[in-house]
């Protein structure tokens, strides 16, 4: 099909976009075209990419980003192009282009619901439930993630390691006597402290994170104050090096 990821597009594919979406909504009233306004100003803020097709914009995606992290708030396909592999050609570009940018972790809220299976065959995983504890149990959302690098996985934990981090997910003077809900080895690269494969999670800023070493604690505070620039990090635990400790 001759598909083609467009990082910048000018004006005339926004316009291009927005004609279709218009006129998906005046056929079935779907689509992101009630969205419009958002969608502009993604364009004018350098947050919107697209695919074109035979020089026609037929896919788009918009997104926001703190420093380590992007969200793709909207992505949608010209529905004569719908099933044709295009998704998968946008949200495999995006990714990459997120790398690039040192951007560690994607996350989105599945809208419709029924997009899951289509995120999870990218490589998305659902957030855990006790990430979304500001939500009520009536209206929780599916949001899922999907970092652009390898991470270090928690199913390592029989490889030998003097350092570990600990997640808890209430706070810090609450997790007395607890175990906790998640936890990683530590593994540095040589004469550093820089960690070989970082470590990224979804979590609440509140949350309790613990750095301990041949079992004696070496740091314990919410996640917010772990690292010296984790307020950048929106809803994440993202370590990719040891913090100072004074």
């Amino acid at each position: 099909m001759n598909l083609k990821f467009i990082a910048a597009p000018r004006f005339g594919r926004l316009e291009q976009i927005t004609s279709w979406l218009r006129e998906e909504n005046e056929d079935s009233g779907c689509g992101f075209y009630c969205n419009i306004t958002t969608i502009n100003k993604a364009f004018a803020d350098k947050e919107l990419v697209c695919v074109t097709s035979k020089n026609k914009a037929i896919g788009f995606a918009v997104f926001t980003r703190h420093r380590y992290t992007a969200r793709i708030d909207i992505a949608e396909i010209c529905p004569s192009h719908c099933e044709s592999g295009v998704g998968r050609f946008l949200v495999e570009n995006c990714i990459e282009m997120f790398a690039k940018r040192n951007i560690q972790v994607v996350d989105l809220e599945c809208a419709p619901r029924s997009s899951e299976s289509f995120w999870h065959n990218m490589g998305f995983y659902r957030v855990p439930e006790e990430a979304l504890k500001s939500y009520s149990q009536y209206n929780k959302p599916i949001r899922m993630f999907r970092p652009t690098c390898q991470i270090q996985n928690q199913k390592s934990l029989h490889e030998k390691s003097d350092n570990s981090i600990e997640l808890f997910d209430c706070r810090t003077w609450e997790c007395e006597g607890r175990k906790p809900r998640w936890s990683w080895p530590i593994f540095t690269l040589k004469g550093t402290e820089v960690l070989d494969k970082p470590i990224i999670h979804p979590a609440h800023r509140d949350w309790c994170v613990r750095w301990k070493k041949e079992d004696k604690i070496i740091k314990t505070s919410e996640v917010k104050h772990f690292c010296n620039d984790s307020s950048k990090w929106g809803e994440f635990l993202i370590i990719t090096q040891l913090p100072t400790v004074s």
